[in-house]
């Protein structure tokens, strides 16, 4: 897994990462191939409440992550060297914020 397609949603604007989202993919021919089997989506509790704000952007409420396993289990596959996203240097950052070793 070289490249993957990523998307966090986050407590508050620069908080924890309560739903992290990638898709592993890659360039054939000129077209995105993504590999579905290795598709990752999955809500994560963290320490502090979700603001009104970010609730209100993802929709994602307290009762969503309260039994989810704390956001500082998730780490990212081996191997990866490409991020593509929608202001991806956020969602690095989210990630960082579980797994502060992991670098791009």
């Amino acid at each position: 897994m070289k490249t993957v397609i990523l998307d966090t949603e986050t407590s508050t604007l620069n908080g924890y990462p309560i739903e992290i989202a990638y898709a592993p993919c890659s360039l054939e021919q000129g077209v995105v191939e993504i590999n579905h089997d290795q598709v990752f989506d999955a809500y994560f509790s963290c320490p502090e409440p979700i603001s009104l704000g970010a609730m209100a952007v993802h929709h994602i409420l307290e009762s969503d992550i309260a039994d989810k396993p704390s956001f500082d289990t998730f780490k990212m596959p081996e191997g990866i060297e490409f991020m593509v996203g929608h202001n991806v240097d956020y969602d690095i950052q989210a990630v960082q914020k579980c797994q502060p070793s992991f670098k791009v």
